[in-house]
């Protein structure tokens, strides 16, 4: 299982986003039923969560600041 830890802008022009979306695509394909770690803040965080189910895998919500 390969798990992917997201971090990311979350004010991504509008021009800069398909692009990204694309690169981020791209990159998890290398892996299979990759595991995205993210909080799922808007921007990167989602790009990456949404990838990553597309790719077959699945995503591990992180609360921030909960205990």
């Amino acid at each position: 299982m390969t798990r992917i830890g997201v971090t990311g802008h979350q004010k991504i022009p509008a021009a800069a986003r398909g692009s990204v979306s694309r690169m981020v695509r791209q990159a998890l394909n290398r892996f299979t039923a990759p595991v995205a770690v993210s909080s799922l803040a808007a921007g990167a965080d989602h790009i990456v969560a949404l990838a990553a189910l597309d790719a077959g895998g699945s995503l591990i919500f992180v609360a921030p600041g909960a205990q």
